[in-house]
């Protein structure tokens, strides 16, 4: 999964970014999922993880991207 920051602003600075992923990983593991690997830019995130078969991506997705946008605005 790849997705980008708002308007591809580099809001993922070098001095949170690994509480920001460890945040998103909470979020994988808090709904079922296992994170493999996560990574990124400044303006962007890799995440590589594993979903059990009663989820679907988009939903996933959904929730990876507007709790940790909320995290990261706070």
């Amino acid at each position: 999964m790849v997705f980008s920051t708002k308007m591809r602003e580099p809001m993922i600075q070098t001095e949170i970014e690994g509480e920001f992923y460890r945040y998103m990983g909470g979020i994988i593991k808090g709904e079922g999922g296992v994170l493999i690997q996560i990574g990124g830019m400044p303006d962007h995130v890799h995440i590589v993880l594993k979903l059990r078969p009663i989820h679907r991506l988009s939903d996933m997705m959904q929730k990876i991207k507007g709790r940790s946008s909320k995290w990261i605005n706070e």
